[in-house]
């Protein structure tokens, strides 16, 4: 349920991606499957 709400925030605001990346460093990991998460939702 994560990988939906990181695609989200990433396609809604570069910004907010940055933030959370520096929090945990987690956002890289979904960052790299940014299309795969995108593709299984819809």
């Amino acid at each position: 349920m994560a990988s939906p709400s990181g695609v989200t925030v990433w396609l809604g605001s570069p910004n907010l991606k940055l933030e959370e990346k520096d929090e945990g460093g987690l956002e890289g990991e979904f960052f790299l499957p940014p299309v795969p998460a995108a593709s299984k939702d819809p």
